[in-house]
């Protein structure tokens, strides 16, 4: 078991309550914890655990800690979002954004191996949150939260009340900041870039279609 710092964020102790929970995909049935992850990023229309849930992860970590995420499904999203800060030389925390065979991926920094890989905490890593490493060269961008996502956390879905231990990092619950649905996200993505919203919108619809066809198959 990999130890946590004693000034971890709270988004990372969530993960690492993940990670040492030993969450993995569910052959033969769905893993509870990732079905609500696409539910606490407002996506319920994910309701399996085979699609892509780096980015639900990364969003249910940062929402059960009580920082805002961006509402989205898609791991590129975290490179444009301004709940986050762009930086230059990572800590530990972090948001990177990573290119991938087959699309891209998102988890959070731990640290630099020195050897050019990082190494990263993260969901739907081989099937699972685990402790992983990447090269440097499939980095596009690191992430720093800033707090000023939405939505953030709800008053019932604090430490605690959905069975996760209490964890010392956590900030009390505030306001219901909910965006509503995907017409919520979607039109939060219209504020910063019209055409980045009707991107998002059209690749949702897409994946929507291949999971549908998929179970018909």
């Amino acid at each position: 078991m990999i130890d946590l710092p004693a000034n971890a964020p709270a988004w990372m102790q969530v993960a690492h309550y993940y990670a040492d929970k030993k969450v993995r995909e569910k052959r033969g049935g769905e893993h509870p914890d990732i079905i609500r992850f696409f539910q606490e990023i407002k996506h319920p229309e994910f309701d399996e655990d085979e699609v892509p849930w780096c980015a639900a992860f990364i969003g249910a970590c940062l929402y059960e800690s009580n920082y805002g995420h961006n509402g989205s499904a898609w791991a590129a999203h975290y490179g444009i979002w301004d709940g986050a800060d762009e930086v230059d030389e990572p800590q530990y925390g972090d948001i990177v954004v990573m290119t991938r065979n087959g699309g891209g991926h998102v988890a959070f920094f731990v640290k630099d191996n020195v050897n050019g890989t990082i190494r990263v905490l993260g969901g739907n890593q081989n099937d699972e949150v685990n402790y992983s490493n990447f090269s440097k060269s499939v980095v596009t961008r690191y992430m720093r939260p800033n707090g000023k996502g939405k939505p953030k956390i709800r008053p019932d879905e604090a430490a605690g009340t959905i069975g996760l231990p209490s964890l010392p990092g956590y900030k009390a619950p505030g306001p219901v900041e909910i965006a509503v649905g995907a017409g919520g996200v979607a039109a939060a993505f219209t504020a910063q870039d019209a055409l980045t919203a009707a991107v998002f919108v059209a690749i949702a619809l897409i994946l929507i279609y291949v999971v549908w066809r998929k179970r018909q198959s």
